[in-house]
């Protein structure tokens, strides 16, 4: 039996391109009764230099140049690992998020990935920092919880202000989302603060729609308190006229 494993194993590696990450779960996927076996399998192939070990769990076959190996693709391993291929695993926030929503110019100068998880975690050699996302993670979710972490994270966005924070999302919820999106968002936001859900009820409002008016209006006596939302926004360049900026503390500077 163990043969036949080697034999396997070594026609599984064979599959992958050189410097994808290889992670032993895949490995193992047929063989779950053998796992010792399989071990031996990646060690033996180890020692025969057809694969290398990027960390425990995660192998990678070097590509071969004149001028020496070349390691493991770590963008694919943060995509396979982090992210997920098939199966949605985390999704992208923070800097690099508002830069693709065109919020700022700047780099940030670690990627930050949102996983359910209970704890922030940095992983340097990867460069990366995973977070907690506040709400279930499902492929075709993704752009409504980055959107919502932008209007969670609006303080820590450079070279922007409050109001063009807004102004932007606002486009992008009534461009962007579709229907359906537009209501679904609603039910993400219950996992975010106070702040967050007013925000996203002000962008909100600005779509003229029957039907979605009475869901607002629904939201808006479910959600408002006697507390208000501190906001350091440009009365002149948004149409704040309504029950939502009723909400506001404003504080321009």
């Amino acid at each position: 039996m163990d043969v036949n494993i080697n034999k396997a194993i070594e026609d599984k590696i064979s599959k992958y391109n050189p410097r994808e990450p290889i992670l032993f779960d895949e490995l193992l996927m047929g063989f779950e009764d053998h796992k010792a076996a399989v071990y031996t399998a990646i060690s033996r192939l180890h020692k025969k230099n057809i694969i290398e070990t990027y960390e425990k769990g995660i192998y990678y076959r070097p590509k071969k140049t004149k001028f020496g190996d070349l390691k493991i693709d770590k963008d694919l391993l943060i995509k396979k690992k982090y992210i997920g291929i098939e199966k949605q695993l985390g999704y992208m926030t923070g800097p690099e998020v508002w830069n693709k929503f065109n919020l700022t110019t700047q780099i940030g100068k670690r990627k930050w990935i949102a996983q359910m998880t209970d704890r922030k975690k940095e992983i340097e050699d990867l460069n990366i920092v995973i977070v907690k996302a506040k709400a279930e993670i499902k492929n075709a979710n993704i752009h409504v919880l980055q959107f919502l972490d932008i209007l969670d994270q609006i303080d820590y966005i450079p070279d922007t202000n409050e109001t063009n924070v807004i102004l932007q999302l606002k486009e992008y919820y009534i461009k962007n989302f579709n229907s359906e999106e537009r209501v679904n968002i609603f039910n993400y936001v219950e996992k975010y603060t106070y702040r967050v859900k007013v925000l996203l009820g002000f962008i909100a409002s600005h779509v003229k729609n029957e039907y979605f008016d009475v869901m607002l209006k629904n939201y808006y006596e479910k959600t408002k308190t006697r507390n208000k939302v501190k906001v350091n926004i440009d009365l002149n360049r948004l149409e704040i006229n309504n029950e939502w900026s009723a909400l506001f503390e404003i504080t321009w500077e």
